[in-house]
């Protein structure tokens, strides 16, 4: 059997530099906006105090 051609190896190509599509938002220091509750939430919850307040009370008695 002849002997086998040398085998040249092929000259590796380097891979393309990847450019983001992409670009991440910027952050301007607060992320989330700041959410007021609203007068009927305010409202709600001071009833809701009150009755817990009227609970504890009656039963210290």
């Amino acid at each position: 059997m002849p002997p086998l051609p040398a085998a040249t190896p092929e000259p590796e190509v380097p891979a393309p530099p990847v450019e983001p599509t992409a670009t991440a938002p910027v952050s301007q220091g607060q992320t989330r906006p700041a959410v007021l509750p609203s007068s009927a939430w305010r409202a709600s919850s001071h009833v809701s105090a009150f009755v817990l307040l009227l609970a504890v009370r009656a039963a210290m008695v």
